[in-house]
């Protein structure tokens, strides 16, 4: 990991917050990879994701949504067809 930013409280109602449960910590980390593979990475994220779901509500409990961030973007690999709160 390159860096990681603290973590945030969300108490919100967003989506997250409700699925994950409040408060939600949030926090953004970093780590050195090739782009070309950024598709390929939301795979093995989401078996993070379904590894730590809710036994009885099948709910996720963590959430990895792999992107980048350059001078003239934010690129999340996100399976949701939604608009995107960063």
């Amino acid at each position: 990991m390159s860096w990681r930013t603290a973590s945030t409280i969300i108490t919100s109602s967003s989506k997250t917050a409700v699925e994950i449960g409040k408060p939600a910590k949030c926090f953004v980390a970093s780590f050195i990879a090739d782009l070309t593979l950024l598709g390929a990475t939301k795979l093995p994220t989401q078996a993070i994701e379904n590894k730590f779901r809710d036994p009885l509500s099948g709910g996720r409990r963590v959430n990895f949504d792999p992107g980048y961030i350059d001078l003239l973007q934010v690129v999340l690999a996100s399976t949701e067809i939604a608009n995107q709160g960063i």
